[in-house]
């Protein structure tokens, strides 16, 4: 009896150890990224090399739709990607078109972080935020032929014909590069309203979604970026390790101590069956 107590003691204190490091290494890349090694995507080197390539002054349609079912898997990369933009001083215009909650989730959410990554522009002059259109497809081919019969003030009810950054921008032609951040109701939208213009059009995709996107690469779509996976890896690439980075070193190093916890065992436990067989 007195064994089976201790035995049981034994397995306790191992759970404790066990959850207790499992705990220490999920929270300390969450406040303090590690930015440990990850490889690079193709695709994702492809979406950088496509934004480094546009000139300075350069016009870039960010697409956003990122409503809430999809915030955790696609905030990072919106974010790192506008951080980007405005490092290479493009000019950038935001469009809500297809999930009416895209716009509240950047109000929340992207908005203050860039603003504390001090990256943000005049705006007016180097970028604007156009409100949400309903009427999702429809809505976008609109936008797409005519932004200004569609749209007539920005997102804080300002006239787009005052905005200097508006000028010369009529259509999606006006554009040097679509980018969208959303899920494959967007995607194929894009693809039938978007594309069609020659402009051309790079995407961060849900992981799951990506079957359903790889066959329009890299004819229609120039680059796909992969998920939370992809949005570290393009964190990785510019330099700025965030949100993406701090769930990749989570994984890694979560992973990491569960592998070593198994084979730990398994030495521990035929260690253990070796001695009782020798006594």
């Amino acid at each position: 009896m007195g064994v089976a107590k201790e035995q049981k003691r034994r397995g306790n204190r191992d759970k404790i150890v066990l959850w207790g490091v499992l705990i220490i290494l999920t929270i300390i890349p969450i406040i303090r990224p590690l930015g440990l090694p990850i490889p690079i995507d193709p695709m994702t080197q492809e979406f950088y090399n496509i934004i480094e390539d546009l000139p300075p002054g350069g016009k870039v349609w960010l697409g956003n739709a990122v409503g809430s079912g999809i915030i955790a898997e696609q905030l990072p990369g919106i974010l790192g990607c506008a951080t980007r933009l405005f490092e290479k001083d493009l000019k950038i215009v935001i469009f809500n078109i297809i999930d009416i909650e895209a716009e509240t989730i950047f109000a929340q959410r992207s908005m203050p972080e860039l603003e504390n990554r001090g990256v943000l522009k005049e705006y007016g002059k180097d970028w604007a935020w156009l409100p949400y259109v309903p009427g999702v497809e429809t809505a976008l081919a609109a936008v797409a032929a005519d932004i200004r019969a569609t749209i007539t003030v920005d997102h804080y009810g300002t006239p787009i014909d005052q905005l200097e950054v508006m000028e010369g921008i009529n259509s999606v032609n006006d554009f040097d590069l679509v980018i969208l951040f959303g899920h494959t109701t967007p995607f194929f939208a894009y693809i039938r309203q978007i594309v069609p213009s020659g402009v051309p059009f790079i995407t961060q995709g849900l992981t799951m979604d990506l079957p359903l996107m790889m066959p329009y690469y890299p004819i229609q779509a120039k680059a796909i970026m992969k998920g939370l996976n992809g949005a570290a890896e393009y964190e990785s690439l510019i330099g700025w390790p965030g949100l993406a980075i701090s769930a990749s070193d989570v994984l890694n190093t979560t992973h990491s101590w569960v592998f070593i916890a198994v084979i730990g065992g398994n030495i521990f436990y035929l260690y253990n069956t070796y001695v009782r067989r020798e006594e």
